[in-house]
């Protein structure tokens, strides 16, 4: 079961769903982290809508059993909230699809005879989100091989730069002429493409890496998915990782805290100042980064030896189908972009990566391969007089509209104004002409299945190449 006798199992006494599977250390602070995590995802403002609630309960109640136990119905709960979310709540986060994913591995290593399920618990859990985590990072850098990214006049990389230099500073510390240096792309580029592969030759090492590659991140677009990935990188330390952690830190908390909060309060007055009152959460969640990658540095100073070690990735997997089949879909999936099949939760947020017809743009993968357009072209639209604010046609006929897009605006449309509305279209190459949208026999395509599962970006328009989209 585990070798680890000094760690005492909390729940001896509880139902089989609800007890602890593994008293490995490892799988207890992976347990508490995911609920940390979780609890965290659930304070962005997407989740603070009332429709959310039905969601933010089941997964806080996950939340607190994977805190207190570990046991299977704080996964459960957990994988249920989170299907719901992205089935009928448009949740479009690729973190969201990271943390589903752990959550339904950890079921599946529960799955089997009970005699060893302690050790897939304990050990090939672990292994699973390894893998997982390391193909996050592959697929975000692989989805910024195109050639707008690679464009510094649109590219994410120099747009969340610019948005530094614009009204990111207090004060002109960063110039206009370092944020817009035009090599930002393949930089950031090499850096994304390296750190899997730096993950798996050293994953202790690369963890303090990703640390650093996250703050960025963290001050400009993304306040939550570095606290997201901490939980794969409890992960890629292992057990003698987070025991290293975890003795610098009763050592030397006092002075990793008050190292951290240096620059994590110069951030706050250097960097978008007004986030201090609109975003209080984000500034919290930047200095806890702070304070771990402060934590993860001393770390490795106090511990070379530990830290040079690749043995994260050794030893056996006792539960090696559930990395294999939970790898192989997480990686089906995010290469759906280039089937047409999906966009969002693959990891290609911030990737510059067009699908569209005509505006494909990956320099490897070519568009040939599509097995669907993902994208209605409204060519021509006409609201009765005095139903739509001036220049709202126009904007409804420069973006792009998936098919569950124009679904749902259709169905707000239609509600607001019963007189016809006639539109022309193009999908798939084919022009519809559509006399009357809001007709019963007016819908030409098929009804999504669920017109709330957000699979491809709604704020794109039909120009290309596009300043960056977030």
């Amino acid at each position: 079961m585990s070798d680890h006798d000094d760690v005492p199992s909390l729940t001896p006494r509880l139902p089989w769903w609800v007890a602890r599977p593994s008293d490995d250390r490892l799988f207890i602070v992976y347990a508490r982290a995911y609920a940390v995590a979780t609890i965290l995802r659930l304070t962005l403002p997407d989740a603070m809508q009332t429709s959310w609630l039905p969601a933010t309960v089941t997964q806080s109640v996950g939340a607190l059993v994977l805190a207190a136990t570990g046991g299977l119905l704080g996964w459960v709960l957990c994988a249920s909230g989170g299907l719901g979310a992205i089935a009928f709540l448009e949740d479009q986060l690729t973190q969201s699809a990271y943390l589903l994913a752990c959550a339904l591995a950890a079921i599946g290593c529960f799955l089997g005879p009970a005699s060893g399920r302690g050790d897939r618990m304990g050990r090939g859990l672990p292994q699973t989100v390894r893998v997982l985590t390391v193909l996050v990072y592959l697929l975000a850098g692989f989805h910024k091989l195109n050639a707008d990214f690679l464009n510094p006049a649109v590219s994410c990389a120099n747009a969340g730069l610019r948005a530094l230099a614009t009204h990111g500073q207090r004060s002109p510390l960063l110039p206009e002429m370092v944020l817009s240096w035009p090599h930002w792309p393949k930089l950031f580029l090499a850096a994304e493409l390296g750190l899997p592969w730096l993950v798996l030759w050293r994953p202790r090492p690369a963890v303090v890496a990703l640390a650093a590659f996250h703050l960025p991140l963290t001050i400009i677009f993304a306040p939550s998915f570095a606290i997201t990935m901490m939980t794969g990188w409890i992960c890629l330390l292992g057990e003698r990782g987070i025991t290293a952690v975890a003795s610098t830190l009763r050592k030397k908390w006092p002075t990793i805290v008050g190292v951290g909060l240096i620059p994590a309060i110069a951030s706050t007055w250097t960097f978008f100042p007004a986030r201090t009152a609109s975003d209080p959460d984000w500034r919290v969640k930047e200095a806890l980064l702070w304070c771990v990658f402060v934590a993860l540095v001393a770390a490795w100073w106090q511990h070379r030896d530990v830290f040079a070690d690749r043995d994260p990735w050794r030893g056996p997997n006792p539960a090696r189908s559930v990395t294999g089949i939970f790898a192989l879909a997480f990686c089906l999936h995010g290469l759906t972009p280039y089937l047409g099949l999906g966009f969002h939760r693959t990891g290609a947020m911030l990737s510059n990566l067009r699908i569209d017809r005509g505006c494909e743009n990956h320099l490897l993968i070519p568009a040939s391969i599509r097995l669907a357009d993902p994208y209605i072209v409204i060519e021509e639209i006409r609201f009765a007089p005095e139903r739509a604010v001036p220049g709202f046609e126009e904007d409804v006929e420069t973006r792009l509209w998936s098919m569950a897009a124009l679904w749902r605006a259709r169905a707000h449309w239609c509600a607001k104004h019963p007189e016809p509305l006639p539109i022309a279209a193009t999908h798939g190459g084919r022009r519809y002409d559509i006399a009357n949208l809001c007709a019963p026999d007016g819908w030409p395509w098929s009804e999504p299945l669920l017109p709330h599962h957000r699979r491809f970006q709604v704020n794109l328009t039909a120009r290309c190449p596009e300043a960056c989209i977030h």
